[in-house]
């Protein structure tokens, strides 16, 4: 890490911009990401090799320490696919001005060859950052209390939750390198090949350890009204624990079961002080003799949320 031209004493941070380094736009998982790092990292104070963080998390840490914008792991199996750090993106650099820091990172998860990143400070004065500081923290507390009393609503709402009956079950089969897998499905449903797969949802799973023809799209038919992703992994040398995979999400849980979980992710809207949901997720898991098959999907859309939820509650090895 580099640094020039910084005074001596306490000097405070706040973030104004995040870009890739070629000025390419940002889309999907890639802008998720950054949007991610973004809110992990708002603003700090900066005194000689350390920086202090008061929020959204509190820790002092040198620069040294400072090796990661977004704090994703990479999972232990990432090297495979060319993850060879312990996170999925790594800072190369940091250079200080009299009024601007820069943060120079490459984030491995894109699909892109340039994979370079900035994230640009500029100097405010303690006053401005103690106040940044405390609306924030004030904003969250509205906003989780208001999240709280949204789910504790949702929670009793049946409208999304239809009765699932087995029966009109058809079988799918998942056919890749790892062999057949046969499940069995509501009729209505299909299977086809998918080479889709993004490195921060799959990440717990040590993605990087299995080939593209082992993930699959089970969609309904004739349209891709509604559709989960299905991947397959082997068994041997892993473990998968749900409820911690589960604590790791900024998510809330409805319902969970043994292998698997239906959560929804409420957005918070500043102007209105209003709370909705962002996003449906459903997850569930299955073993195989020496293969696990997880299967996640999402929407946001709340018709679409019943269907996924009636169809991965039928959903079942054959």
């Amino acid at each position: 890490m580099t640094g020039s031209g910084q005074a001596s004493g306490n000097t405070y941070w706040k973030l104004s911009n995040l870009k890739r380094v070629d000025g390419k736009a940002m889309y999907g998982a890639t802008l998720s990401m950054m949007e991610h790092a973004a809110e992990r990292n708002p603003y700090f104070i900066k005194e000689g090799d350390r920086l202090t963080f008061s929020y959204p998390q509190k820790k002092s840490i040198t620069l040294a320490e400072f090796i990661t914008m977004t704090g994703e792991k990479a999972g232990p199996g990432a090297a495979a696919a060319g993850f060879n750090n312990t996170y999925l993106d790594s800072i190369t650099g940091i250079e200080v001005s009299e009024s601007k820091l820069v943060v120079h990172f490459e984030y491995f998860g894109t699909l892109d060859n340039d994979k370079r990143f900035v994230a640009e400070y500029k100097l405010i004065t303690p006053e401005q950052y103690a106040k940044r500081v405390e609306a924030d923290i004030q904003e969250e507390k509205v906003r989780e209390g208001a999240k709280q009393r949204f789910l504790e609503t949702y929670k009793q709402r049946a409208a999304w939750k239809q009765p699932s009956t087995t029966g009109a079950l058809k079988e799918i089969v998942l056919q890749g390198s790892l062999g057949s897998i046969t499940l069995l499905a509501p009729k209505g449903y299909d299977v086809r090949e998918s080479g889709d797969f993004e490195v921060h949802r799959f990440g717990p799973f040590d993605a990087g350890t299995f080939s593209h023809n082992n993930v699959f799209k089970l969609y309904q038919e004739p349209s891709t009204n509604t559709e989960a992703t299905c991947f397959v992994v082997p068994a041997e040398g892993r473990t998968f624990n749900l409820q911690e995979y589960i604590n790791s999400k900024e998510r809330y849980i409805v319902e969970q079961e043994g292998n698997g979980f239906y959560a929804i992710e409420p957005e918070y809207d500043e102007d209105t002080k209003e709370v909705s949901i962002e996003n449906h997720i459903f997850f569930r898991y299955f073993v195989k003799g020496d293969r696990v098959i997880f299967v996640m999907a999402e929407t946001d859309e709340e018709p679409k949320a019943s269907e996924l939820y009636r169809f991965m509650q039928q959903l079942r090895l054959k």
